[in-house]
């Protein structure tokens, strides 16, 4: 449905905060940050519907953690790996209604929350090798790599193959 922001006057609509920046390296997880919706000037017997939609890129979904003012809205941005190094804009677009049809929009609705999405390649340093080196055919053994900027998502690659791994510390 349509909004004509006709919604009583005195009911205001609020976001913080208005812009979000996050960054990932390739190998890391998706952040998942969050702003707060806040409605001011209901009486206790007005109910609030919020809406959402997102565009740009780098945005997988948006969620509405909602049931209580502040609503609680998390973004959950796409795979830093899926997307690979650069820099991915987008927009959260934010209605607040007095119904469910959104016939009934406040009149500072909607309002927009502007993201900026930086993801960056990961840079590794493996500074040592244990053992360092094995025999040919030799019994089945666990390699130890020790280095820098290792996250629990890197993982060893033997020949091109990925292997078991275990993240032990940073």
């Amino acid at each position: 449905g349509g909004s004509s922001n006709n919604g009583p006057p005195g009911v205001d609509m609020s976001i913080s905060p208005q812009t979000i920046s996050v960054s990932a390296t390739t190998t890391q997880s998706a952040p998942t940050p969050g702003f707060a919706v806040n409605v001011t000037g209901l009486t206790s017997d007005q109910e609030v519907y919020i809406a959402t939609r997102f565009n740009g890129h780098g945005i997988y979904q948006v969620i509405n953690n909602g049931g209580y003012l502040p609503a609680r809205i998390s973004i959950q941005f796409d795979s830093p790996a899926s997307l690979g190094p650069g820099t991915y804009d987008g927009s959260v677009i934010v209605v607040v209604c007095l119904d469910k049809a959104c016939t009934k929009s406040l009149e500072n609705s909607p309002q927009t929350v502007q993201t900026k999405y930086t993801v960056t390649e990961s840079t590794f340093a493996a500074t040592g090798l244990s053992p360092e080196s094995v025999y040919a055919g030799a019994q089945a053994f666990t390699l130890s790599v020790d280095g820098s900027t290792f996250t629990s998502q890197s993982t060893v690659l033997w020949n091109g193959t990925q292997l078991p791994t275990t993240f032990v510390n940073s």
